[in-house]
């Protein structure tokens, strides 16, 4: 409990940027435009959109929607839960952080290193089994539990085995959801346990 405590109140804490990357959000036909260039569209989920950073292809930028009420507090979520979570590294890292104005409204967004690799709605393999069962041992020793996890497409859609720039082939959470778990060791061990089951049945 601890442990997550002081990582919230990190997550409170604003980091200085000197030059931001992302500079600007525009529209043009069906997608975005970032810094004035086309980005490459990756995924969407939970009131964002998922998009390539044109200059850098290691990072993605998630685009907070501006005209939704819900965008707000959930971007503020997922900033504290990838920051609370940084110690752990198993989450893809973030870089940036800001608002920009589209379709001239506010919208939030996040810059993070990209996961090259797949969710686990993709095919199922013994090693991708492997690196989700690595992941899952170091929230169990870390005392969290995952929250998003009733429905099985939201579970396999927030897990990616891939790599990023800054870390190897494991599984990450791209979109985390977790709390304190007032679960002993072993029955947050036998949760994690039915979670992997559950995956592997896929």
């Amino acid at each position: 409990m601890r442990f997550l405590v002081a990582a919230l109140v990190l997550a409170c804490s604003s980091s200085a940027v000197a030059a931001p990357m992302v500079r600007s959000i525009g529209l043009y036909g069906g997608g975005y435009l970032i810094n004035g260039l086309p980005a490459a569209y990756v995924g969407s989920g939970d009131f964002k959109e998922v998009l390539q950073l044109p200059a850098d292809p290691g990072l993605v930028v998630k685009v907070f929607y501006a005209d939704t009420t819900s965008s707000a507090p959930e971007m503020r979520r997922e900033v504290a839960a990838i920051r609370a979570l940084e110690p752990l590294a198993v989450a893809p890292r973030l870089v940036e952080r800001g608002e920009r104005t589209v379709r001239g409204q506010a919208a939030g967004y996040l810059v993070q290193e990209r996961v090259r690799g797949s969710t686990l709605d993709n095919r199922v393999t013994a090693e991708k089994l492997e690196h989700v069962r690595a992941l899952f041992e170091t929230l169990r020793a870390a005392g969290l539990e995952l929250t998003d996890t009733a429905m099985d497409f939201k579970l396999r859609a927030n897990i990616m085995v891939g790599t990023t720039r800054g870390g190897p082939r494991q599984a990450y959470l791209v979109d985390p959801a977790f709390k304190a778990s007032d679960k002993t060791a072993a029955q947050l061990g036998v949760f994690y346990d039915g979670l992997l089951a559950r995956i592997a049945r896929r």
